[in-house]
């Protein structure tokens, strides 16, 4: 749910309730009063009791969003019986009612993720605007769990193969991969070149000339919750044979996460640049590399794919 969908929707609890006249948006200085005369629809002066949301500074999270908003209920003096003290008090009494009714049927009639939160406070008022009016301002918090998800913004794509791509394999099974004990990642479809440039079998690349070689790989993933003492293991790294040792990817798409944030399924890209130095080096693998504390497991869903570039020296 984005933010206009929020306001929106706080704008059509307000017009739904039995009670309430009008609804505003915007800053202080927008808000409408009776005095500013005659208008067509919502451009005329203020009805009343009439809500008016006024925008606060908004916190992000890798999770989250919190909207802060100004929700000032208010109506016009009434003329009754009485001395001024109990008829402003009366309204203010009546706004405060109203902001409770509107949190009520944000919080138990909608059923999808925002949540609006129970510690706002209340901050009645009198004679605040143009018109004669009293009323009550509460400070109001609406969660939308959002993560940040770079897969989704409008960028090229990332980690385009910058080597000719001369092989591909993809994994036709869903693997849930334990990083304990340096696993290896898994592709299914064994790649054979008439130059022997090299070769991807199930879970290892081989037989090589020399040159420099590009791996990129691109696979949904979903991560498992860790467990009391786990945490999420970091991205995977290429072993290479004949002292070519880890090499961590050279590019990703930046959404590996770091705290487990649901089991909803991502797309994490990475690639690695990695030169072969010697002909013939057996048994490189793409693996999670063991570590401590304990780390939880990573499916490979079905369709991973991983495409090979190569380019001699």
């Amino acid at each position: 749910m984005n933010y206009k969908e929020i306001v929106d929707r706080i704008r059509q609890v307000v017009f739904d309730h039995k009670m309430l006249v009008d609804f505003g948006y915007g800053q202080i200085s927008d808000i409408k009063t009776r005095s500013e005369g005659e208008g067509v629809g919502e451009a005329q002066g203020a009805d009343y009791p009439y809500c008016f949301l006024n925008p606060q500074a908004h916190q992000r999270t890798e999770t989250q969003i919190t909207y802060n908003f100004n929700m000032i209920l208010m109506d016009m003096a009434r003329e009754e019986e009485g001395d001024d003290y109990q008829n402003f008090l009366a309204i203010q009494s009546d706004c405060i009612q109203y902001i409770d009714d509107i949190v009520a049927r944000l919080y138990y009639y909608y059923k999808d993720q925002p949540e609006i939160q129970f510690n706002y406070s209340y901050t009645p008022f009198y004679e605040r605007f143009q018109d004669d009016l009293a009323g009550a301002t509460a400070n109001i918090q609406i969660v939308v769990p959002t993560n940040i998800n770079e897969c989704i913004a409008p960028f090229e794509p990332a980690c385009l193969a910058t080597l000719p791509v001369f092989a591909e394999s993809q994994n036709n099974f869903e693997y849930t991969l334990d990083p304990e004990g340096n696993v290896f990642w898994r592709w299914e479809n064994e790649i054979f070149e008439d130059r022997l440039i090299g070769r991807w079998s199930d879970t290892y690349f081989q037989n090589v000339d020399r040159g420099n070689f590009q791996f990129t790989i691109t696979q949904q993933l979903v991560f498992t919750e860790p467990a009391a003492g786990e945490q999420l293991p970091p991205p995977p790294v290429f072993q290479g044979a004949g002292g070519i040792g880890s090499i961590q990817p050279t590019c990703t798409s930046g959404n590996w996460p770091t705290s487990w944030m649901g089991s909803e399924p991502i797309t994490w890209i990475g690639q690695y640049d990695v030169p072969f130095p010697a002909d013939n080096i057996l048994f490189s693998f793409i693996q999670f590399q063991d570590a401590a504390p304990p780390e939880s497991a990573v499916t490979q869903l079905v369709g991973g794919k991983i495409e090979i570039g190569y380019k001699p020296f």
